[in-house]
């Protein structure tokens, strides 16, 4: 981000909030740029977790789908990349983990709200 846009942010912040920069709402539309990385960093990393995991699932739920891409020993390559993942995951702040959790809601939210009753795909048998 621009620091001349998180100056003014601050400053948008600190003249909604008084003198004290780490009131409430001097932090209202600003993040550090370490934050930034960390959120990106967890979502990332869940990310690649969930795809572990979910192709180890397809794999024992569907052993007969048609797979143009192998790769040996597919069990172990897919727990052990979800474990590195988890591992660098647990190494982030808490802060992380609460913006996190908090996204994750919002989404399952969105998802479970929207998504699973307007979904084109529901209703459809697998080919």
């Amino acid at each position: 981000m621009h620091r001349g846009l998180l100056v003014k942010l601050r400053n948008l912040g600190q003249s909604v909030g008084g003198d004290e920069p780490d009131s409430r709402a001097a932090r209202i539309g600003y993040a550090d740029e370490n934050e930034i990385y960390d959120l990106t960093n967890i979502g990332t990393l869940a990310a690649f977790a969930i795809v572990c995991i979910g192709v180890l699932v397809l794999r024992i739920r569907e052993p007969e789908r048609k797979r143009p891409f192998r790769v040996p020993m597919v069990g172990a390559v897919a727990l052990l990349g979800a474990a590195a993942c988890v591992y660098i995951m647990k190494g982030l702040p808490p802060k992380a983990w609460e913006r996190f959790a908090i996204w994750l809601v919002i989404g399952l939210a969105l998802y479970f709200g929207y998504g699973v009753r307007h979904s084109k795909l529901r209703g459809r048998t697998p080919e």
